[in-house]
């Protein structure tokens, strides 16, 4: 999942924050696994002390990557520290919402890859208009199911440092 938010300093390398996001992620993983019919996944994530990437322009922007091998029922989702540690927890459930989402939907999405292996122009071309489309349909149904469950998303990124900096 991606943001338009640049990193925080202050919390982009701070042991403290990451272990609170781990804690977050795996407590929230598990309720929204059961609640989604996911529980009998095996869901493996993997927290990674690197932004996503490093060096590149949009590094900032990707929190977590998903990666589902949906014939097998076995996903891991990777979460990239430096990034997710300047979400607040709100905002940190609906990304795990947003990653359970494309396990979900990885059979759909195995289509696409599919496409990609085929290797010809029209093929990637093709593909690449599918992708925006899955992640559209990965977000769309995220945000379902959390105003379902009551959660209302208001699409607040940054930490409480971040906030509390930009107040009046």
């Amino acid at each position: 999942m991606s943001d338009e938010t640049h990193p925080c300093a202050a919390c982009a390398k701070d042991p403290k924050a990451y272990k609170e996001v781990r804690r977050a992620v795996e407590g929230e993983s598990l309720l929204w696994q059961a609640r989604m019919g996911l529980a009998h996944w095996e869901i493996e994530h993997v927290f990674v002390d690197a932004w996503y990437y490093e060096g590149g322009a949009d590094d900032h922007r990707v929190t977590a990557v998903c990666e589902a091998r949906w014939n097998y029922q076995f996903a891991t989702v990777r979460w990239f520290l430096p990034s997710a540690a300047r979400h607040s927890e709100d905002r940190l459930r609906a990304i795990v919402v947003h990653e359970l989402c494309h396990v979900l939907l990885s059979a759909e999405q195995s289509l696409v890859d599919s496409m990609m292996d085929l290797g010809t122009v029209e093929a990637q071309a093709a593909a690449v208009a599918c992708m925006e489309k899955v992640e559209l349909s990965t977000e769309v149904t995220a945000r379902a199911l959390l105003e379902a469950h009551g959660y209302s998303f208001t699409g607040t990124v940054g930490c409480g440092a971040a906030k509390a900096a930009a107040a009046p």
